[in-house]
């Protein structure tokens, strides 16, 4: 089982990764291909947004249709309340929890090993 989900990390992280500006794979991750609904009137699109405290470090916040649905200020998963130790992680991360929203993977929780399979954790 492990195995099969360090490939979906590497899978992810590959795309995310792939050809392109960073505008461009940011558009790619947040945009609704794959919709919770098939109805264009509740069609729900995710986002996020990097947040800093220079107490703790960067985390993220998760939007559903502009609303704040997830406010992640520290590393998932890691005891204590420290945040990751550069924006990029914290960009990483959130695209993650994206990929499981849309893929309806729920609740959308990051684990110790995913966060090291992302890179993360350095």
């Amino acid at each position: 089982m492990r195995f099969i989900i360090l490939i979906l990390i590497a899978l992810i992280i590959n795309a995310c990764e792939s050809s392109g500006t960073p505008e461009e794979i940011d558009k790619n991750v947040i945009k609704n291909e794959t919709p919770l609904t098939q109805s264009t009137k509740n069609k729900v699109e995710y986002t996020y947004k990097i947040i800093f405290s220079p107490q703790s470090g960067w985390g993220y916040q998760i939007l559903n249709n502009g609303q704040l649905y997830i406010n992640q200020p520290h590393i998932p998963a890691v005891s204590g309340n420290t945040g990751f130790t550069d924006e990029s992680k914290a960009i990483k991360t959130a695209k993650f929890v994206i990929y499981k929203l849309y893929n309806n993977i729920l609740p959308p929780t990051v684990s110790v090993n995913e966060l090291d399979s992302l890179g993360v954790l350095k």
